[in-house]
């Protein structure tokens, strides 16, 4: 069950997103079988290190902090989770900017969608949804990344423009 200030949505299979009040919430964890939790902020530390697996990335929520950095990290721990039968966590305080934008920037590598389309399908699933400024403008050069490596250049699935908003 979830507590007043538990914000915690299933994003795809295996994927949630959430705030510091869910991943402090071991019934909830348990009952969605949480197995992994990617904790998005310097601000918190693993609560029950012996009943899940942690990774903390170090990030602040200002519009000047390079969360892209983390980006493929982030992927990866993701990627273990689900590779391994698992299902995982992505939180920070409030589940609304830097978790918001770990989880667009995997549903971009993964799915192959725009940033755009990304951040309005976990708008969907995840109300809280809300990247701050720096952290959009790193999508969308994420989203130019990627479509240089895959070779697209003009592929219906990524904005032309790669302006989020």
């Amino acid at each position: 069950m979830l507590g007043v200030l538990d914000t915690f949505s299933p994003v795809s299979t295996g994927i949630f997103v959430g705030n510091s009040s869910a991943a402090k919430n071991i019934n909830l964890l348990k009952e969605n079988k949480i197995t992994h939790i990617l904790t998005c902020c310097k601000e918190i530390d693993p609560i029950y290190p012996n009943d899940f697996i942690y990774k903390k990335l170090d990030i602040t929520d200002t519009i000047d902090s390079e969360i892209s950095v983390y980006f493929e990290e982030a992927i990866e721990f993701i990627d273990s989770a689900i590779d391994n039968k698992g299902s995982i966590l992505v939180h920070c305080i409030m589940g609304q900017s830097r978790s918001t934008t770990i989880v667009i920037a995997y549903l971009m590598k993964k799915k192959g969608i725009s940033a755009k389309k990304a951040l309005a399908f976990l708008k969907q699933k995840h109300r809280d949804t809300m990247p701050n400024a720096g952290f959009i403008n790193q999508l969308s050069k994420y989203e130019r990344k990627l479509r240089e490596i895959r070779g697209q250049s003009k592929i219906s699935a990524f904005c032309s423009n790669c302006e989020i908003y």
